[in-house]
C-alpha cells in the first residue's frame, strides 16, 4: 500500500474485494506507468537511486497492450506529477546520464527477487524508447 497526500492521482480503477461487495481504489496501469517514470526523473532531485522501477516499466510496457489512448494518459499524468513535484522533464528527460547511473545502482541486487537478471541497458533502452514514443 503507498499513501502520498503530495500526489495527483489522475487515473484510477475500481478493485472489487471478495464478493465484491467492498471495492478499492488502484492505480490504473497508465496512472502506476506514470509515478513510475516521475520517481526515475526525479531521482537527481531527490538524490534517491530507483533500480527497480526499469524493471517494472519495462514488464507493463511489453505486457500490457497500450494504445495510443493510453499513452496520451500516461503522458498527461506523468506531467502532472512532475509539476507537482517540481520537477522540470521533457521528451529527453531519460537521455540523461545521471538518470541512467542512478536507475542501474544496485541492479545486481535485483537477482535476489527474480532469479535471471535481465541485461540492464536492454531493458532501459526500451523503456527510453518508449518515453519517447509518448505523445509529446
Amino acid at each position: 500500500m503507498d499513501i502520498s497526500f503530495k500526489e495527483p492521482v489522475i487515473n484510477v480503477q475500481v478493485l472489487g474485494v471478495g464478493d465484491g461487495a467492498e471495492s478499492i481504489f488502484a492505480y490504473s496501469t497508465e496512472e502506476l506507468i506514470a509515478e513510475k517514470l516521475r520517481a526515475l526523473v526525479q531521482q537527481k532531485l531527490r538524490n534517491r537511486r530507483r533500480r527497480q522501477d526499469i524493471y517494472d516499466i519495462d514488464w507493463l510496457i511489453q505486457n500490457v497492450p497500450l494504445d495510443d489512448a493510453a499513452k496520451a494518459r500516461i503522458l498527461s499524468a506523468f506531467q502532472e506529477k512532475a509539476e507537482a513535484r517540481e520537477t522540470p522533464v521533457s521528451m529527453d528527460s531519460l537521455d540523461d546520464p545521471e538518470i541512467k547511473e542512478r536507475a542501474s545502482a544496485d541492479w545486481n541486487t535485483l537477482a535476489l527477487e527474480l532469479g535471471d537478471l535481465p541485461d540492464f541497458n536492454e531493458l532501459y533502452d526500451r523503456v527510453r524508447a518508449f518515453f519517447k514514443s509518448l505523445p509529446w
